[in-house]
């Protein structure tokens, strides 16, 4: 291949399938590593109550009928890699649904993935206070990053 570069010929050394490939999967990298950021700058802590943000899998009270939830969230997160579908829980209130879906969120925190989490009521507040104001964020901003995050876990109360 002869290419002209700045006036002068200029001959590209032939790469080999395997330089190319790690290439490839570098920019796939740093890719996936912007986008993270992206979304991890606008929904820093997500959108969760305090007690939440201090969920995980060691300070979860178990109550009768919820070993197999703890099981299954754990199981998520230690095959998030291989998974091609979501996880729901649904139940009465007070059982730990939400802090069971926090820990998720957690833990793939920690292991560099894109998880947001959203509570519906602050997240409808979140979105009202991007209305008419000086924000530097958008509405659309919020719903954007939530539909591009790897994991994206809702918790919401009905009253």
């Amino acid at each position: 291949m002869n290419l002209i570069l700045f006036g002068c010929p200029f001959h590209p050394l032939p790469v080999c399938n395997c330089v190319k490939g790690k290439a490839l999967q570098e920019d796939r990298e740093r890719e996936l590593a912007e986008k993270r950021a992206r979304i991890l700058r606008l929904y820093v802590d997500g959108l969760m109550d305090d007690e939440l943000k201090q969920a995980s899998f060691q300070n979860f009270e178990q109550r009768a009928g919820t070993e197999n939830g703890l099981k299954i969230a754990k199981m998520f997160v230690e095959k998030f890699e291989e998974q091609d579908a979501g996880l729901y829980f649904f139940g009465p209130v007070g059982n730990g649904k939400s802090h069971l879906a926090a820990s998720i969120h957690h833990q793939l925190l920690r292991r560099g993935y894109a998880s947001v989490f959203l509570n519906v009521n602050l997240l409808f507040r979140r979105l009202k206070s991007t209305f008419g104001s000086n924000s530097q964020k958008t509405d659309f901003d919020y719903i954007r990053a939530a539909m591009n995050c790897e994991i994206l876990t809702q918790a919401q109360r009905l009253f």
